[in-house]
């Protein structure tokens, strides 16, 4: 288990890049790219609804917007990554993040968890991996390991920007 981690929550309206020293938080950033603008500038762009836009990145649809949409998305998460692991970096004398975990809504985008780990050159995997090795899969099928991917979005969400929201209506 790797202690210095990072954890990027790919929310609709937001991005959240928090990192973890010795498995406890450190530092985060809020970035204003999220997935919904994402789909705004790819429905403005093929003249559609913003929810077939978010259909569409979500499939990974082939159309070559999409994929540029997509890109765009990612190397827009990505600089924030890099600046928020960089600090990290900077304060924890040069020791860097050694692993990064993905969750939220864009998390689900196919292939996106390659795109991010090809950019950042740092292993990514989604953030059922952790919550797996901390929870355990009990019955070997993954099975209610979302929803302990739920909570723990909530959870790790500092306490000031904490919100009741759509997202985690359900579980907190």
């Amino acid at each position: 288990r790797n202690s210095h981690f990072a954890v990027i929550d790919l929310g609709m309206s937001s991005s959240v890049i928090d990192t973890y020293q010795a498995g406890r938080f450190f530092v985060g950033k809020t970035s204003a790219t999220g997935l919904g603008n994402t789909a705004a500038a790819l429905a403005k762009a093929l003249e559609t609804d913003e929810l077939k836009a978010l259909e569409m990145i979500l499939a990974m649809d082939p159309d070559p917007t999409c994929r540029q949409a997509v890109s765009d998305y990612v190397d827009q998460v990505v600089a924030d990554a890099v600046r928020t692991t960089d600090y990290f970096r900077s304060r924890n004398q040069m020791t860097p993040v050694e692993q990064v975990y993905l969750c939220g809504g864009g998390a689900r985008i196919p292939g996106i968890v390659h795109m991010i780990q090809d950019r950042l050159n740092l292993p990514v995997q989604e953030i059922g991996t952790l919550l797996s090795s901390l929870m355990g899969d009990r019955d070997g099928t993954g099975a209610g390991l979302s929803a302990y991917a739920a909570a723990a979005g909530c959870t790790l969400m500092r306490s000031e920007e904490r919100r009741v929201g759509k997202e985690c209506r359900t579980v907190c």
